[in-house]
């Protein structure tokens, strides 16, 4: 069987990048391992970034009308007595299992082959070029090949590993964990909360992120969800259990919220392993472009990967398309083209949140100095958290900002 693109991975990125290039009139083949729907660990948040790509397929109105109540608020907190409220660009938040869904159905609309329960365990290759795929189908092998493969199956690629793009950077490998509380005490239904633990962890380990939030969701229950680096997790020598047991019982605010909160059993706590970055590594190789969690090119502040690997998805697709329209090859020198689209795109929001997370979240006194700052200012607390993060990062800090970055907040 041969094609001319397989897209691996049929999550938000891939299904992206299989939409735009048959809406091209390109002959997309999309595969994944699981059968869907099927559920993610990650968080279910989709930002205002990837409404005019869901729109395009067509299923924006329907992601908005199952969307949970939005939250244009946001929280941080430091201790009990010092935090900051501000304003958030609201986003559609849902279960990935039915958000991630609509995405993938959004490019078989448009009439994407789909073949699920294609377990793809490795690449074709011929003299260093990928032709194709190699895998289980329904348990039986089959091997299909193509001009180009997208490479789009998440932060576990065996792919990726075969070509040597994976990056292993355990102070920017974040785990990620959530699950869902009822009984949490004195928290608003508005309000996202995030809370800090810089001083909290034994053994002299650092977290250079905000390692604990809470948002509301329906029926007044919350999402809990904690992110901590591997290398925080190595050196505090806790379990993920312990590092919750750290932050329910030795801090005012765990203390305060979860002195009655129990844990909805057939949630119990789901994780994931989330590799990000502060610039986009190679994207590339002689037949075979790589988005997304494949390429570690989340952001590595706030955790968030679904923008990145849309937009990654999107712009492959483009430079696909021009490639066909010149009748040229998938080779590396043809393939560059893609990875400076995809640089100038996305390394903007990558370099702001990386500043974000180098300048503030990783100094206490910094982010402190932020919090006062930032209360000083004309028309707090309703101040946009994006926007008051730039000014003091630009104005107070002295560093220059690309055009185009901005907190994923």
């Amino acid at each position: 069987m041969k094609r001319q693109v397989i897209v691996v991975g049929a999550g938000p990125g891939g299904s992206t990048a299989a939409f735009y290039l048959a809406q091209k009139g390109i002959d997309a083949l999309l595969l994944d391992k699981e059968t869907w729907p099927r559920e993610s660990p990650c968080g279910g948040s989709y930002l205002p970034t990837i409404y005019p790509m869901i729109e395009d397929m067509g299923v924006l109105e329907e992601m908005l009308a199952n969307s949970d109540k939005p939250v244009g608020r946001a929280r941080f907190i430091l201790t009990d007595e010092q935090y900051g409220d501000f304003t958030t660009k609201g986003n559609m938040r849902m279960p990935r299992r039915y958000g991630d869904d609509c995405i993938r159905r959004g490019a078989l609309n448009t009439g994407v082959d789909f073949m699920e329960d294609f377990d793809v365990t490795e690449l074709i290759m011929r003299k260093g070029i990928v032709k194709g795929v190699k895998g289980y189908y329904h348990e039986q092998e089959m091997s299909v090949e193509a001009d180009l493969v997208i490479v789009a199956n998440g932060s576990h690629s065996m792919l990726s590993r075969q070509l040597g793009a994976f990056v292993e950077d355990p102070n920017m490998t974040l785990y990620c964990f959530r699950s869902v509380v009822a009984g949490v005490e004195g928290m608003e239904d508005d309000i996202v909360e995030q809370y800090f633990l810089h001083d909290a962890l034994p053994n002299g380990a650092h977290n250079p992120l905000c390692p604990i939030w809470m948002s509301p969701l329906r029926n007044n229950v919350k999402v809990l969800g904690f992110t901590i680096t591997e290398k925080a997790l190595r050196d505090s020598k806790l379990s993920i259990e312990g590092v919750l047991d750290t932050w329910i019982n030795k801090t005012e605010f765990g203390q305060k919220r979860m002195k009655n909160a129990k844990v909805l059993e057939k949630y119990d706590y789901r994780g994931s392993r989330l590799p990000a970055c502060e610039k986009l590594h190679k994207s590339y190789y002689p037949g075979a472009i790589l988005i997304g969690d494949a390429i570690s090119a989340s952001e590595c502040a706030f955790e968030y990967g679904i923008p990145n690997a849309m937009i990654g998805g999107k712009i492959a697709a483009e430079v696909v398309a021009d490639i066909y329209a010149a009748n040229g090859s998938f080779d590396g020198e043809t393939l560059a083209e893609y990875q400076k689209r995809a640089e100038a795109a996305i390394n903007p929001g990558l370099q702001f949140n990386a500043h974000f997370r180098r300048e503030l979240l990783d100094r206490k006194d910094r982010f402190n100095a932020f919090i006062v700052w930032a209360k000083k200012q004309p028309g707090y607390p309703n101040n946009d958290f994006g926007g008051s993060i730039a000014k003091f990062l630009s104005e107070e800090l002295g560093i220059r900002l690309a055009v185009g970055g901005e907190a994923t907040q």
